[in-house]
């Protein structure tokens, strides 16, 4: 799911409301400017996004107007209160189908959503309705999908990549006879990371196999020796 899948479900749920008979998404004021709006309409914007590795998601704030057109010949206020108890209608309808279970795999929505009325003189006297809801897609934080042409290289010098790739290799060539992995600028006084040898065939574990040192990690004779023909990979 991607910020243009999420517009285009947008657009489909409003589009198939039998209420709406436009959508739009971008500049509101700009859009209201025009004089071909075929009302009632809808249109998005979004105001901020967010990223957190640890709720795994990527979260879009948008606000959501609804506009129709106010009669101003005759009961102009009776003929606007009409029009934002349509547009509310019309709100709940929206955030109730979002809501729809069967999407519940590709985006969740925000619990709560406020909304504010506005009465403008743009092209036409609108009434309109607007509120904010919070649409949050799946962040998996994988490096193995990323589109790069850097190739972490066990010999590769480390300052080149470490603020971008935690996971990283290592081979023989890189410890000393003891079993230390040393001068590394990765491992050295640091804890905490997932530990595979042999292509992921078997996992280390921090104090059975090996030790976290100022210097690098220490490899213990639980473990035995790594041979050239073996690879440690960490992975943070």
């Amino acid at each position: 799911m991607t910020l243009n899948n999420i517009i285009q479900r947008l657009e489909a749920l409003a589009s198939g409301h039998l209420q709406l008979n436009s959508f739009y998404y971008g500049d509101v004021v700009n859009f209201l400017s025009r004089e071909d709006i075929s009302y009632p309409a809808c249109f998005a914007d979004m105001s901020t996004a967010s990223i957190s590795k640890a709720e795994k998601q990527t979260t879009f704030q948008f606000r959501i107007w609804l506009c129709d057109l106010v009669n101003v010949s005759e009961n102009s206020k009776d003929n606007e209160l009409d029009v934002q108890s349509d547009l509310m209608s019309i709100a709940e309808d929206l955030i109730a189908m979002m809501r729809y279970t069967g999407w519940d795999d590709t985006w969740s929505i925000g619990e709560n959503s406020s909304v504010q009325y506005y009465t403008e003189k743009f092209e036409d006297l609108v009434g309109a309705l607007s509120f904010n809801i919070d649409i949050s897609i799946r962040y998996d934080s994988n490096r193995c999908q990323v589109p790069t042409t850097l190739v972490q290289e066990p010999n590769s010098n480390p300052l080149s990549y470490a603020n971008y790739f935690p996971s990283f290799s290592i081979t023989s060539a890189n410890m000393e006879a003891g079993g230390l992995i040393y001068n590394n600028f990765f491992l050295a006084g640091k804890t905490g990371y997932q530990v595979w040898y042999d292509q992921g065939s078997a996992y280390l574990t921090a104090g059975e196999h090996f030790n976290y040192t100022a210097g690098g990690i220490e490899l213990l004779a639980a473990f035995g020796q790594l041979t050239a023909e073996q690879t440690l990979r960490f992975i943070s």
